[in-house]
C-alpha cells in the first residue's frame, strides 16, 4: 500500500526527509516490475538540488538492510528511499559507499495505510483525463514523428565524423543490448570497429567467417566461457573452437564481465546469445558490406511500401549450438524465436534503420512513409504504462509511430513533472 501511495502522488503538502532537507516531487517514477528498485526514473528536488533515479519502497526503514539492498549494486541508483515509518534514523547507505535520504509518510497522513489508500482512492481523479479524446491518436502521431527526427539527427551528428557504415554497426550493436546493455554493446561496437570485424572474415567462407566475427565480439565482450568466474568450458568442440579462434588472435577484452547486467535477463536475450546473432548478420552481408546490404532491402521496402521487409533483413534464425544454448552451458528450451527474433528485428527497424537511413539519404527518401506505415511493435513497461496513465484503450495506439509518440510524451513531460506543459492537453 506504501507503493501505491508514493506511486500515484496522493502524499502533498510541504515534504521534508527525515534529517529535514525540503523535498519536492517532480515525478514519483514509474512502478519497476522486474528486479531492483521499485521505482525507476523518479524526479526530485531535495533541499533545491534537482535528483533522478531509483525510489525503494519499505514499510519500516530498516527493511532496507534487512533485505540486503546495502550489498546489492543494483540499487545504487536509489535517490529516496520512501518509508511509512523510521525506524532508524538516519540516511539510506547504498552498496558503493553513497547515501540516499529518507522520507517517512506516517507524519503526513493520519490513520492506517489501508485507510489512508481508501480515502484517498476514492477522492482521487485520473491524472491524465484531459488528454483523452478524439484527437489522442493525431497527437501521439505528431509526438513519434518529433522522436523519429531527434533519432534521425543524432544519426546524423555521428556521419559528420563516422564512416556511415560504422554508424549504422554502432546502431544496431547498441539496440541489441536492450534497455539494460545498451551501454556495453555500444561501447563493445565503438573498440572492435566494423572494418576489423570486415578484415578479420576476408576470404573466408560463410561458416568460418561467422566462428571468426563471432570470436572476436565474445571475446571482446569479455564473455567467453575462459574469460568469466564460472570457469572454461572447453569440453565442448565448438566452445573450443571459438577459445582458439580468439587465443589465436592475441585479443583482450575490451568491455569486462561486470559491465554487463545478466540479472533479470530474459535468457533468449543474454548478451552472448546477441553477439552470436550478431556474428550472424555482420557475416551475412561482409561481401557487399552491411551499409550496401541494408540498404538494398530499404529500398526495396520504400519500392513495395512495405515496411515490414525490413524484419527480413535483420532476422537471424537458430542455427548449430546456439539452437539449443542460451548461454555457454546453458540449454535452451524448445521453440525458442531465434538468435534474432521477428519483434527484436522490428524494434531496430523501427529505432535505427528507418531513422539512419532517413538521415543518411535524405528526406525524399520514402523514409517516412515507411515509419508512418508501419504496424504496432510489442508493448514495453513505458508504453504500458502510458497506456495506464492516459486511460486509453489499444484502438488509439494501432502503429509503431503512436507507441513512439508514447515514449516521446513519457520522457518529455510525464517524467519530467511537465503536466503543464503537456501537448495532450496544450497542443502545439
Amino acid at each position: 500500500m506504501v507503493a501505491r501511495i508514493w506511486g500515484q502522488g496522493l502524499v502533498a503538502g510541504r515534504l521534508h526527509t527525515t534529517t529535514g532537507q525540503r523535498l519536492r516531487v517532480i515525478h514519483p517514477g514509474r512502478a519497476n516490475t522486474d528486479t531492483g528498485p521499485d521505482f525507476k526514473e523518479a524526479w526530485l528536488a531535495v533541499a533545491g538540488r534537482r535528483l533522478r533515479g531509483d525510489v525503494e519502497v519499505h514499510l519500516r526503514s530498516s527493511q532496507w538492510r534487512s533485505h540486503g539492498h546495502h550489498k546489492d549494486r543494483t540499487y545504487n541508483g536509489v535517490v529516496l528511499q520512501v518509508v511509512w515509518q523510521d525506524d532508524i534514523r538516519g540516511p539510506t547507505q547504498l552498496q558503493d559507499g553513497g547515501q540516499a535520504p529518507v522520507l517517512a509518510l506516517e507524519p503526513y497522513l493520519g490513520g492506517s495505510v489501508d485507510e489512508i489508500w481508501r480515502r484517498a482512492a476514492a477522492q482521487r481523479r485520473a491524472p491524465c483525463g484531459a488528454g483523452r479524446g478524439e484527437g489522442l491518436g493525431a497527437r501521439l502521431d505528431q509526438l513519434g514523428r518529433k522522436r523519429f527526427l531527434a533519432k534521425a539527427r543524432r544519426f546524423k551528428a555521428g556521419l559528420s565524423h563516422t564512416r556511415p557504415d560504422q554508424v549504422l554497426y554502432e546502431g544496431i550493436m547498441e539496440a541489441l543490448g536492450y534497455a539494460k546493455n545498451q551501454g556495453p554493446f555500444l561501447g563493445l561496437a565503438q573498440r572492435l570497429p566494423l572494418d576489423r570485424l570486415e578484415a578479420a572474415s576476408q576470404g573466408l567462407g560463410h561458416q568460418e567467417a561467422v566462428l571468426v566475427v563471432e570470436a572476436l565480439l565474445l571475446g571482446g565482450a569479455g564473455l567467453l566461457p575462459s574469460q568469466r568466474r564460472t570457469g572454461p568450458q572447453g569440453d565442448d568442440p565448438f566452445v573450443a573452437r571459438l577459445e582458439g579462434l580468439w587465443r589465436a588472435r592475441g585479443g583482450d577484452a575490451v568491455v569486462e564481465e561486470g559491465a554487463w547486467c545478466l540479472l533479470r535477463v530474459r535468457p533468449e536475450n543474454l548478451p552472448s546469445r546477441r553477439l552470436a546473432a550478431a556474428a550472424r548478420l555482420l557475416a551475412r552481408y561482409r561481401g557487399q558490406g552491411l551499409l550496401a546490404g541494408i540498404s538494398q532491402w530499404v529500398g526495396e521496402a520504400v519500392a513495395k511500401a512495405s515496411p515490414r521487409a525490413l524484419e527480413e533483413a535483420l532476422r537471424v534464425e537458430d542455427q548449430g549450438y546456439w539452437a539449443n544454448h542460451y548461454d555457454f552451458g546453458l540449454p535452451a528450451r524448445p521453440r525458442s524465436p531465434g538468435l534474432l527474433g521477428r519483434g527484436r528485428a522490428a524494434e531496430i527497424a523501427v529505432n535505427v534503420i528507418l531513422p539512419f537511413f532517413w538521415a543518411f539519404s535524405g528526406p525524399a527518401s520514402g523514409i517516412m512513409s515507411l515509419y508512418e506505415g508501419y504496424p504496432k511493435l510489442g508493448d514495453n513497461h513505458i508504453t504500458r504504462y502510458m497506456m495506464a496513465r492516459l486511460g486509453a484503450d489499444g484502438s488509439a495506439m494501432g502503429s509503431a509511430q503512436r507507441q513512439q509518440g508514447l515514449i516521446q510524451l513519457y520522457k518529455a513531460f510525464c517524467r519530467r513533472g511537465g503536466c503543464s506543459r503537456c501537448p495532450l492537453v496544450r497542443p502545439s
